[in-house]
């Protein structure tokens, strides 16, 4: 919905609990309160949903051309596994779980195995 900021960017970064160097895979978007809803950013299949002591709660979903997007931190999952989504239905509602410092959504894109920078496939507003 065009309403949060970018609170971390893909790369090298201090990691803000434990203090030191890491490289982040992916982005984190902020809106400063819980209960917000995330959507998919495309077409695909849910491939795994659960819980993860850094990620908390978790959405991966597969798309086509071997990509995969990862969304973390998640108050709630609104989807199961094996379950095809379309491009901006709702996937689940932003939270604060897992190794987090407030409400946030973790937004990873990665092809294989690689973990590529989101921002290449994003178009952000000013």
């Amino acid at each position: 919905g065009g309403i949060g900021y970018v609170s971390m960017y893909f790369g090298l970064n201090e990691h803000p609990l434990l203090g030191h160097r890491y490289l982040h895979s992916g982005i984190d978007v902020s809106m400063g309160r819980s209960g917000d809803m995330i959507v998919s950013t495309a077409n695909g299949v849910i491939v795994d949903v659960g819980y993860d002591p850094m990620y908390g709660n978790f959405i991966l979903i597969k798309h086509g051309f071997d990509f995969y997007t990862r969304y973390a931190h998640l108050q709630s999952i609104l989807v199961k596994r094996g379950q095809k989504v379309v491009r901006g239905e709702r996937i689940g509602i932003l939270g604060n779980t897992g190794l987090s410092t407030g409400p946030h959504v973790h937004y990873e894109v990665y092809t294989g195995s690689s973990h590529v920078d989101p921002l290449k496939y994003m178009i952000l507003k000013n």
